[in-house]
């Protein structure tokens, strides 16, 4: 497998403010939906992965990303709303007439426990379960963020600093084999 050089954008990046949020004249966003997607197509000419990190919402920032992206990953914790916001996801790219590839990360799980009812029914869905990636991300302190620490939080030397690198590992692996790394 080739190194995949990925990059990581934010909206800042793109926009240069948060000002975006308020505009609400359809011939400037349309212009600023136009530079996002520039901005994106110059950036897969660069790179071989581009990553968008978007909060979950439907807003402009959020649309012009799904309209600009072959393929969506939803962390989802294990709790009673999972399946609901999984299938407001759906339905948010059925309304924005997308056909994403979707894939579901179950977040913050439990190493030694079994997997929650919640879990298990999100796994079995008719429509998700086959959506939902078989590593997950264990809750770990070691992921915490760190005001005093800038480095990534894999590299702490800590008794579950291996085990969590070989997870990642396995969770990369994963999304490496299902975008066709």
């Amino acid at each position: 497998m080739s190194r995949i050089r990925p990059v990581w954008i934010s909206s800042p990046e793109i926009f240069g403010s948060s000002n975006i949020l308020i505009i609400d004249d359809p011939n400037q966003l349309k212009i600023a939906s136009k530079y996002f997607a520039d901005f994106i197509r110059a950036s897969r000419n660069s790179y071989d992965l581009v990553v968008m990190d978007c909060n979950p919402s439907s807003s402009f920032i959020t649309k012009c990303a799904l309209e600009n992206s072959n393929s969506v990953i939803s962390p989802v914790r294990p709790d009673k709303y999972s399946v609901i916001g999984v299938d407001l996801v759906d339905q948010l790219f059925a309304h924005l007439g997308l056909n994403l590839q979707h894939l579901i990360l179950m977040n913050g799980t439990k190493r030694s426990a079994p997997p929650t009812s919640v879990e298990n029914e999100l796994r079995a869905h008719p429509k998700f379960g086959p959506k939902v990636l078989v590593s997950s991300v264990h809750y770990s302190k070691l992921l915490h963020a760190d005001q005093a620490y800038t480095g990534f939080a894999t590299d702490r030397k800590t008794s579950w600093s291996g085990t969590v690198r070989n997870e990642i590992s396995a969770l990369a692996n994963e999304l490496s084999n299902a975008f066709g790394f």
